[in-house]
C-alpha cells in the first residue's frame, strides 16, 4: 500500500511569502533584541549570527523555499515540534532539542528549515539550522508569527483541498495510506469526500492530529460513501475531529461530523469526536465496521421533539446497519447518545461508557433507542446526570409475534447484560428518581439498576424479560414495573426500597394488560407503597407471584355479606382468628389463571362462599366453611375459581 503524505501548507512545498520576514533588516532587529541564546530561546529566536551572509539569509527566509533554492542550498524542511524525548539525530539549539523526522546520517552537514515548531498557542520558531552530530552550528531564526503554526491551527489556512487532494490522489492510486502530520491542527472549513468504489482501500493515519471543523455550513465535515457498489476496508486511525478548538468545550459547531453511506469493513480506532451539534456519527448501511476506543462527546442536541440530533445513528437505507461492533465506545455529555432504528441488527457495544453529562433533554426522546433486532449492549456503564420523566433507554414497542421465524425464536430481542445504570449521588436527596427502561422484545440480566424513582422504572409493553437483576429507590419512591402488553417476564430480581413511607407501586398493571405476562420470585427489601396499582378486577392468564408460592395475606373481617377479597400474588390466604365472621365472600379478586389458593377460616364464625359465576363449587350451591380452622381450595381457569 503506497503512502500519501498530507500537502504542506502549499502545493509547491514552500513557505508562503507572508509567513516569512520582509527584510534582512526584520531579522537583524530581532536578534539585536536578544542579548543570550536562551533569552532568544524564550523569546522564539534562535541564533549565533556567526554562519550567514545577508545575501544567504535573505534567500533562504525572505523568499521562501522552493526546489532551485533547495538546490543550491542543500535545504531539507521538516516541521516541529520542540520534543526532547523523540530525537533522531539528535540537534541541540541552545538548550532545546529539536526533533527531525525523516533525517538520517546522509544528512548530516545539510541545511534544514524548521517551521512551526511548537504547538499551537506557544511560543512558536521558524528555525534554519545546520545538522551535526555534537550540536548546532545555528545560522539564523526569527520569531515566527502565530500563523505559521496555525497553518495547522484553528485560525489559520483551511486544509479542505489538501486532504481532498491526498484522498483523489489516494483514490487514483488504487489505494493507500494518508497521513496526517503527527500532533498537528488543521483547520477544515468544508467537507472531506471520502468517496469510492469497491475495494480500494484507503488508511487516513492521524498520527493523533486534529482536524478542527470551520464555521457552520450544510454539509458534514466528512463525507464517506460510495461512488458505486459499497465502500470496503477503509480505515480511520488516530486522528482528533473537533468542532471547537479544545476538546473538553461544551461549545458546538453546527455541523454533522461523519455521514457514512453504505460502508463496510471499515475499521475506526483511537478517533476522538467533539463538539457537533448536529451529531458525530450518522451511518445508514453501514456493515461489518469495527470501532475501537472511540469517544463521543458534546455531541448531539435536544431542544424538543421536532428540534433534536443523535450523536450517534445506525439506520437503514436500502437495506440496514448491521453486525457492527463496538468495543470501549465512550459517550459522554450527549444528551441523545444512540439510536438504532429500522429493523438494525447484530449491532454490539462492548465494554463501553455512555455518560449522558448535564446538557439538558428538552425533548421526551429517550438518549439510547434500541430499535432493530439483536443489538446488544453488554458489560457497560451508563449514567444519568439529569433527572428528567424520560425514560433512559427505550425500545420501539412492535409486536412481532405476528411473524413466525420470528415467534418460533428469541431472536427478535436486544439484549442488554451485565449493565451497571446509575446516576450521582448528588441527585439522590431530591426523591424523583429515574426512569430506566420503556419498551419491547428485550431482555435484560444480570444488571443492576439504581435510583429508581416515582415513575415506573421499568415500562414493559411486549416481549420483554427482566431477570437476576438488581434495583434500588430514590428517597420515598417505590414505582418498579408497569405492564402493559403480552409476553413479558420478571423473575429473580432483587429490589431494595428506602426505609420509610414510600410512593409508587412494586407492579403497575394498566388497562391495556393482555396475556402470557409472568412475574414471580421478587425479593424485596423495605416495604413499597403497594404492591399492585390496576384497575382490572381481573389478571387474565397472567401469572402473578411476586412473593413466591407460600405468601400468606390476613383478609379483613368477613362479617357483611358478598365481601370481596384481594388475593393478588397469594397462595394462601388465613382469616383472622380474631375477627367475627359470618358473611360472605363473593370473589376472590386480581387473580390469575392457573393460582392455586388454599384457604383457612380461622374466624369463631362459619363464612360462605358463593356459587356463581366467578366461583364455581363442587356441589354447584353455596358453601359454608366452619369456623374454627375449616379450609378449602382452589385453582383458577379462563377467569374462574374452581374448587378443588
Amino acid at each position: 500500500m503506497a503512502d500519501v503524505k498530507l500537502p504542506r501548507l502549499d502545493e509547491n512545498d514552500k513557505l508562503p511569502e507572508k509567513y516569512m520576514p520582509q527584510s534582512v533588516a526584520d531579522v537583524a532587529t530581532a536578534l539585536d533584541n536578544a542579548k543570550t541564546i536562551d533569552d532568544a530561546l524564550m523569546s522564539g529566536i534562535i541564533a549565533d549570527g556567526t554562519s550567514a551572509t545577508a545575501a544567504q539569509l535573505s534567500a533562504t527566509i525572505s523568499e521562501g523555499v522552493d526546489a532551485a533554492i533547495e538546490a543550491s542550498l542543500g535545504v531539507i524542511v521538516v516541521d516541529g515540534p520542540w520534543d526532547s524525548k523523540r530525537v533522531r539525530p539528535t540537534t541541540t539549539i541552545g538548550s532545546s532539542t529539536v526533533w527531525m523526522p525523516g533525517i538520517d546520517d546522509s544528512d548530516i552537514g545539510k541545511k534544514v528549515i524548521i517551521y512551526g515548531a511548537g504547538e499551537v498557542g506557544s511560543s512558536n520558531a521558524l528555525v534554519t539550522t545546520m545538522l551535526s552530530r555534537s550540536g548546532s552550528n545555528a545560522l539564523v531564526a526569527h520569531p515566527a508569527t502565530r500563523a505559521v503554526a496555525e497553518g495547522w491551527g484553528v485560525v489559520g489556512t483551511d486544509m479542505t483541498a489538501q486532504w481532498n487532494a491526498a484522498f483523489d490522489a489516494a483514490r487514483a492510486a488504487g489505494g493507500a495510506i494518508v497521513h496526517a502530520r503527527p500532533g498537528k491542527v488543521c483547520l477544515v472549513e468544508g467537507t472531506l469526500y471520502l468517496r469510492l468504489n469497491g475495494n480500494q482501500c484507503i488508511q487516513v493515519e492521524g498520527g493523533l492530529a486534529t482536524i478542527v471543523a470551520g464555521p457552520e455550513s450544510n454539509g458534514p465535515l466528512i463525507d464517506m460513501r460510495s461512488n458505486g457498489g459499497r465502500t470496503r476496508r477503509n480505515a480511520i486511525r488516530n486522528l482528533n475531529i473537533q468542532g471547537h478548538p479544545f476538546w473538553n468545550s461544551e461549545a458546538q459547531v453546527d455541523r454533522l461530523a461523519l455521514d457514512a453511506q453504505i460502508i463496510q469493513d471499515w475499521d475506526f480506532q483511537n478517533v476522538m469526536i467533539s463538539g457537533f451539534k448536529l451529531g458525530a456519527i450518522h451511518a445508514g448501511d453501514m456493515w461489518d465496521c469495527v470501532l475501537q476506543n472511540v469517544q463521543i462527546q458534546t455531541c448531539g442536541y435536544a431542544d424538543g421533539d421536532s428540534d433534536f440530533a443523535y450523536a450517534y445513528r445506525l439506520y437503514g437505507l436500502t437495506d440496514n446497519s448491521n453486525a457492527n461492533h463496538h468495543f470501549a465506545l465512550r459517550m459522554e455529555h450527549t444528551p441523545l447518545a444512540l439510536s438504532i432504528e429500522g429493523n438494525s441488527r447484530d449491532n454490539h457495544f462492548v465494554g463501553s461508557k455512555f455518560e449522558l453529562g448535564n446538557i439538558p433533554n428538552l425533548s421526551t426522546k429517550s438518549p439510547i433507542v434500541l430499535g432493530g433486532l439483536e443489538n446488544a449492549i453488554v458489560g457497560t456503564q451508563i449514567t444519568k446526570n439529569t433527572l428528567d420523566a424520560v425514560p433512559v433507554i427505550s425500545a420501539p414497542e412492535i409486536d412481532y409475534s405476528s411473524s413466525p421465524e420470528l415467534r418460533a425464536s428469541r431472536k427478535r430481542h436486544n439484549q442488554i447484560i451485565g449493565v451497571q445504570c446509575v446516576t450521582p449521588l448528588s441527585l439522590q436527596s431530591s426523591g424523583r428518581g429515574t426512569a430506566w427502561f420503556k419498551g419491547s422484545n428485550t431482555t435484560i440480566v444480570s444488571s443492576k439498576f439504581e435510583f429508581c424513582g416515582a415513575i415506573p422504572a421499568f415500562d414493559l409493553a411486549e416481549d420483554v424479560t427482566i431477570r437476576d437483576v438488581q434495583i434500588s429507590h430514590a428517597v420515598g419512591t417505590s414505582a418498579t414495573f408497569r405492564l402493559s402488553g403480552s409476553r413479558c417476564t420478571v423473575e429473580g430480581t432483587s429490589v431494595f426500597y428506602p426505609s420509610g413511607a414510600n410512593t409508587g407501586a412494586l407492579l403497575e398493571v394498566a388497562a391495556t394488560l393482555g396475556s402470557r405476562n409472568r412475574v414471580v420470585g421478587v425479593h424485596t427489601t423495605g416495604t413499597p407503597g403497594s404492591v399492585l396499582t390496576t384497575s382490572l378486577n381481573s389478571l387474565g392468564d397472567n401469572i402473578f407471584r411476586p412473593f413466591g408460592e407460600s405468601s400468606i395475606a390476613s383478609a379483613t373481617d368477613v362479617t357483611a355479606a358478598n365481601v370481596q377479597v384481594d388475593v393478588f400474588g397469594r397462595s394462601f390466604i388465613s382469616l383472622p382468628s380474631a375477627g367475627s365472621g359470618g358473611g360472605s365472600i363473593a370473589d376472590f379478586t386480581r387473580g390469575c389463571n392457573g393460582q392455586t389458593l388454599f384457604m383457612r377460616n380461622g374466624t369463631a364464625a362459619a363464612v360462605t362462599i358463593k356459587h356463581s359465576t366467578k366461583i364455581r363449587l363442587k356441589s354447584g350451591a353455596d358453601v359454608a366453611v366452619p369456623g374454627g380452622g375449616g379450609t378449602i381450595a382452589f385453582v383458577r381457569m379462563d377467569g374462574i375459581w374452581y374448587e378443588t
